[in-house]
């Protein structure tokens, strides 16, 4: 929003003035102000969530716009924007005070006037707007015809506020689209190029990013499918091997078992035969 009693800030980095007259459609003044008017109303709808409703009305060289605070009550804040390049003649502060006067002579209640202007305003511009302006409106409130009948209450009742060149930029370097659509010449608007290029660049990075994801995704499946057909084959083996090696060892228990059984008959063969050659030698009656 607006500010109130704040310190002059330092110069902007862009003549933000300039760059709108050299953008106006003919190159005048009254061209650069209208674009000076559509610029902020771009940006107030834009960046600001409490302007519900901005009503635009050319005439003066500025706008009214409008936003409702409380639509039941029909209290507003209206915001005036003027195309000067300072505040320094009364050339310049009349048509602010008439527009400040004229912002209470309507149904709704302007509860805070916001001046909206191009240029860096300096600290006696500022005790102009901040101090004098209501005094000087005031004055001018008594012979303005139209006039509300509670003019001087609501004049006196009004808070104001204002934006410059230093808000101006800011709005602008935030919504950079809008700084392209409107000072598509300006150093904004390559900004703006230089946003979109380095988008462009960050989303191929992350397309990238997601196919090497992918790809790697699909190398853990194979590589994990691969692991598990191995170890399939590998349980395989080892029953084959299990199943093959305890048939070795049955029939390697099997003839031992044979060659044991050998063994014993053949002991008890030669035994007969001895015994039996015994006999023979050593008949009975030769006792």
């Amino acid at each position: 929003m607006g500010r109130q009693n704040s310190a002059y800030r330092s110069v902007v980095s862009i003549d933000v003035y300039q760059a709108i007259l050299n953008h106006a459609p003919n190159g005048t003044h009254t061209a650069a102000g209208n674009l000076h008017e559509e610029i902020w109303v771009a940006l107030l709808r834009r960046s600001d969530p409490k302007v519900h409703n901005v009503r635009v009305t050319r005439g003066d060289g500025g706008i009214d716009g409008v936003g409702f605070q409380d639509p039941v009550t029909g209290v507003a804040r209206v915001y005036q924007a003027k195309f000067f390049s300072d505040l320094s003649d009364d050339t310049r502060t009349k048509p602010v005070v008439e527009a400040f006067v004229r912002a209470h002579c309507h149904q709704f209640v302007c509860s805070v006037w916001e001046l909206l202007f191009p240029k860096q305003l300096s600290h006696t511009e500022l005790g102009w707007l901040m101090g004098t302006l209501k005094s000087d409106a005031l004055a001018f409130a008594k012979t303005f015809k139209g006039a509300h009948k509670d003019i001087e209450e609501r004049i006196q009742a009004c808070a104001i506020e204002y934006r410059d060149a230093s808000d101006l930029v800011d709005l602008l370097s935030t919504h950079l689209d809008l700084a392209s659509k409107f000072l598509p010449q300006s150093h904004l608007a390559l900004d703006e190029e230089l946003r979109k290029e380095r988008e462009s660049r960050a989303h191929d990075r992350i397309e990238l990013a997601r196919n090497l994801q992918t790809m790697s995704d699909e190398a853990i499946r194979a590589h994990q499918t691969d692991a598990r057909r191995a170890k399939a084959a590998l349980s395989i083996l080892n029953q084959g091997w299990a199943n093959l090696t305890g048939g070795l060892q049955l029939r390697q228990g099997q003839r031992q078992n044979l060659r044991q059984r050998g063994d014993s008959f053949s002991d008890c063969s030669t035994a007969k035969r001895s015994a039996g050659w015994s006999e023979i030698q050593s008949p009975s009656w030769l006792a």
